[in-house]
């Protein structure tokens, strides 16, 4: 399949394959991180560097997806730009907790979570 997808474990051996939401399927994606609190996951993506006639994948804005009992749904609206490229939480002082994303020729970008 040329799409996206997540494997869902059902054990021994066992796997569902399953789609990944709309969002997920239009640009090439290279991080995900987990939400502190909700099963929600992060995507961030993106590609500039191809061809002049092929245009660059730039229509990530970081998707988010959740799954409930393994159904996937797409959670929120795009909320950054850049090529993205790793991303983790992680608790500051005063317990906190913050999302550091890695951009290509960016500066590091710092997300609350709400």
């Amino acid at each position: 399949t040329l799409a996206s997808v997540v494997l869902i474990n059902k054990g021994q051996l066992q796997f569902e394959v399953r789609q990944l939401p709309s969002n997920f399927q239009w640009m090439p994606l290279f991080a995900f991180a987990k939400m502190p609190v909700t099963n929600n996951i992060i995507g961030g993506g993106n590609f500039y560097g191809v061809l002049p006639f092929e245009g660059r994948y730039d229509n990530a804005l970081m998707p988010v997806m959740g799954m409930q009992e393994n159904i996937i749904y797409q959670a929120t609206p795009n909320i950054l730009k850049g090529e993205v490229r790793n991303m983790h939480w992680i608790r500051l002082a005063g317990n906190k907790t913050v999302l550091v994303v890695a951009r290509n020729n960016l500066p590091l970008a710092v997300l609350s979570a709400q």
